[in-house]
């Protein structure tokens, strides 16, 4: 009991710190990466095993969540299914979702760090400056990131119960936990796959074992980790480019060790943090130098394993640098361009950042016994740290500023992204900006999407010829496109040519049965020809995809408004309550039933 006070108190110091650091962010806007909430399964729990199976296993395409054609990460979508249950398209939700995460984070670290060395001033050394680092600042700041955070937990309980199970408590039961929670590692983010070298290191460096000896020992993992990677290759139709191989190697690597340089020297000096460094493939003299580089660092470290042998110094060089063998992978995967080169995202070692943390803890402290000042010093440093990281929220703030800070970091910079910016400024309801930006986009690549966009634009500045002509030849990029005919269907139900909109409407729906926008309009129509019945199966339709969809409530009710339903207007009406947020609208809808002889006694 003693021990569970304790911790609660380093939690809540930990979770005090955090807020100091990222108080200033919880208000923030979706953004970016998070659009994986543009698809309306995530609003439903019924569609939560779809996150685990791909076409392969029996499902259509359109059954699967958005991305996951692309990545294996089931836990991604259930993570936002019960945060979207949670928190509805209020992004303060998640944001404060993110920060108690991330401060569970620094806990774990902690509890590891005290369990492994027995010094818990060390422990939350490290876990203060891992909370107060910039290079972290994505935990918080991008919604979606809450997936990063539950891989790292799981990782770190993963290793605390293998270390339990090691010193004989409840054996059977922490080694169980253990495996399940490696499995929810790897149902995360694949970078989990280096979990397996942890329990060699931990093994040997805690267990006093060799290397023999160690292995042995971790081959359940090993076993667990093979499972994953047969499902993951053989039943989840990965792309093949995944696994071809593109430049020379020994260039793969020299660009591998410049990216990996980059970012210690961001721990080191934290500026500059973005979403992912860029290196385009090293050509000439560079390539020599950069691989002559990664071979020094390798034997300096093999080197110090000889003579600090299970010292804290050779801990944190082997935890830092294990960390970094998903990066050969991830970003030869990421390639998907070889004139652009390698990408280096700073959250596929964040696990292996913590060696570096540990070790700057480690040699404060033993400065701190010789002299006693050096406590001041690390205040300082906080302090400086906490007020970086507040200043680096206010651009992650803003797209656009996002945007910019972020260009003017590669080197060198790539093309303006026309297309992202044209997105931001539809999400802004920019349009004006928006269509200069897709125009510019369009001169330099025909593209699908952005004659669709651009489509779209036109038809909400009532340019009905420019927007059909541009969505058609969007279709015609892309006969497939559920979203064109969509927007089709948008533009002659503007012109109130309503048979040829449910046409395209019907279509959209053929393409993609999950399309909530067109079936909801397609409830529009049968409502401005008095087929009440038909609009309610469409909006019924739709509330069985995505429950709290209120435009589908508001149809509801305006089509029980045309049957007298009472009893129905009622129950729709306060489900719609509970869910906008829109007053004007509320009037409105309720100056539509006066018009129509419904009292508003009947609410």
């Amino acid at each position: 009991m003693l021990q569970f006070i304790k911790t609660s108190l380093v939690f809540g110091i930990l979770l005090g710190i955090c807020f100091g650091a990222y108080g200033n962010s919880l208000h923030h806007a979706f953004m970016i990466d998070d659009t994986v909430f543009s698809d309306d399964k995530i609003k439903n729990i019924k569609f939560l095993p779809n996150a685990f199976f791909y076409p392969s296993a029996g499902l259509s395409k359109v059954d699967n969540f958005v991305e996951s054609e692309h990545y294996y990460r089931p836990f991604v979508y259930v993570i936002s299914l019960l945060s979207y249950l949670a928190f509805g398209d209020n992004p303060f939700g998640y944001h404060v979702l993110n920060l108690f995460l991330f401060a569970a984070m620094c806990l774990v670290v902690y509890v590891f760090v005290d369990l492994i060395f027995a010094r818990k001033a060390l422990g939350l050394a490290t876990s203060v400056l891992f909370a107060v680092h910039p290079i972290n600042i994505f935990f918080v700041n991008y919604i979606t990131s809450g997936i990063h955070s539950v891989r790292f937990i799981c990782m770190f309980l993963s290793l605390i119960l293998f270390l339990k199970a090691s010193q004989g408590l409840q054996k059977t039961f922490c080694y169980f936990f253990s495996f399940i929670l490696f499995v929810v590692a790897l149902f995360c983010h694949e970078a989990s796959i280096v979990f397996p070298f942890y329990i060699i290191l931990v093994t040997i460096h805690y267990k006093k074992m060799d290397l023999k000896e160690a292995v042995l020992e971790s081959r359940p993992y090993w076993f667990i980790l093979s499972l994953y990677l047969c499902f993951r290759f053989y039943f989840t139709q990965l792309p093949s480019d995944t696994l071809q191989w593109g430049p020379n190697p020994i260039i793969y690597l020299s660009t591998v060790s410049k990216l990996i340089f980059l970012y210690v020297t961001k721990l080191f000096f934290p500026q500059n943090i973005v979403f992912y460094w860029k290196s385009p493939l090293l050509q000439g003299f560079n390539v020599f130098i950069w691989t002559g580089g990664l071979a020094a660092l390798l034997l300096g470290w093999w080197r110090l394993i000889k003579v600090d042998q299970r010292g804290v110094a050779s801990f944190c060089s082997s935890w830092f640098l294990i960390g970094f063998v998903p990066v050969i992978w991830a970003s030869h995967s990421h390639m998907a361009d070889r004139l652009y080169g390698l990408i280096l995202e700073p959250q596929w070692v964040t696990f292996a950042s913590v060696g570096f943390f540990l070790y700057v803890a480690f040699t404060g402290i033993k400065l701190y016994s010789h002299w006693k000042k050096v406590f001041l010093l690390f205040l300082f440093l906080l302090v400086v740290l906490i007020a970086m990281v507040r200043q680096e929220n206010l651009i992650w703030g803003d797209e656009y500023k996002y945007y910019f800070y972020w260009y003017q970091q590669l080197d060198p910079p790539p093309p303006p992204n026309y297309s992202w910016l044209g997105n931001i400024s539809m999400r802004k309801k920019e349009y004006r900006q928006a269509r200069y930006y897709f125009s510019k986009a369009l001169e330099e690549k025909p593209d699908a999407e952005i004659y669709n966009n651009l489509g779209f634009l036109d038809a909400q500045q009532g340019l009905m010829d420019q927007a059909k002509k541009e969505i058609l030849l969007s279709v015609k990029s892309d006969p497939n496109s559920s979203s064109a005919y969509n927007n089709l269907g948008m533009v002659y139900f503007i012109e109130r040519d309503y048979s040829s909109a449910q046409k395209y409407y019907l279509r959209s729906i053929q393409l993609d049965k999950y399309c909530i926008t067109a079936r909801s309009n397609l409830g529009r129509i049968s409502l401005l020809q008095s087929d009440y019945k038909g609009a309610l199966q469409y909006y019924q339709d739709n509330l069985d995809i995505a429950p709290d969809d209120e435009p589908s409530l508001l149809g509801l009710i305006q089509a029980y408004a045309g049957l007298k339903d009472f009893a129905n207007i009622k129950k729709y009406y306060h489900m719609l309550m509970t869910h906008e947020k829109n007053h004007g609208a509320l009037n409105n809808l309720k100056k539509f039933l006066a018009t129509r002889g419904i009292p508003e006694t009947i609410f």
